[in-house]
């Protein structure tokens, strides 16, 4: 029995004290010039109605696309969250790491990737694979009701001197 999943709660957080877990976009860009100019997206699930016995898990998100250009590849990582009792109302760049815990990096849960140069029209992409389906499986294991996702991009992405700031569709 195939089930689709609609977060409860996604945000994305840059620079500030601001919340945007109302806005319509989740923003993605990797930055080392300084984290605060870094946009790090955050989703949780209600994972309570699953079946214990998962086979596959998958996860969708409508990208804005982007145009072709970029100095390296786009690779969009997936990785756990420490707390799930977050609200998108309550999250912002300042107090993320007390309200989701210190960023995990490992396990990697999935990636997607769009090698350097390439467009990306505007469509679903998919995070997939065994580390995603087995994290789910031991939540569900665990008896954790809520899961939540870090979603940043690996590489700092430029064409020319302009960052590319990739869009994903939020559930607002």
């Amino acid at each position: 029995v195939e089930q689709s999943l609609v977060p409860v709660d996604d945000t994305y957080t840059y620079s500030d004290n601001t919340i945007r877990g109302m806005e319509p976009f989740l923003k993605t860009y990797h930055s080392t010039a300084g984290s605060q100019f870094r946009r790090i997206s955050f989703l949780k699930f209600d994972i309570s109605g699953l079946s214990p016995f998962v086979q596959s898990v998958k996860l969708r998100l409508y990208c804005n696309g982007f145009p072709a250009g970029g100095d390296l590849a786009h690779q969009f990582d997936l990785y756990p969250v420490a707390k799930n009792t977050w609200a998108e109302d309550d999250v912002t760049f300042l107090n993320y790491v007390d309200r989701l815990g210190a960023d995990i990096t490992s396990p990697l849960l999935a990636s997607y990737t769009v090698p350097a140069g390439q467009a990306l029209s505007a469509q679903y992409i998919e995070f997939s694979g065994a580390a995603l389906t087995k994290y789910i499986a031991d939540s569900l294991a665990a008896g954790r009701p809520f899961i939540s996702f870090r979603m940043r991009e690996k590489n700092v992405v430029k064409v020319g001197s302009a960052a590319v700031i990739v869009e994903f569709h939020s559930k607002e």
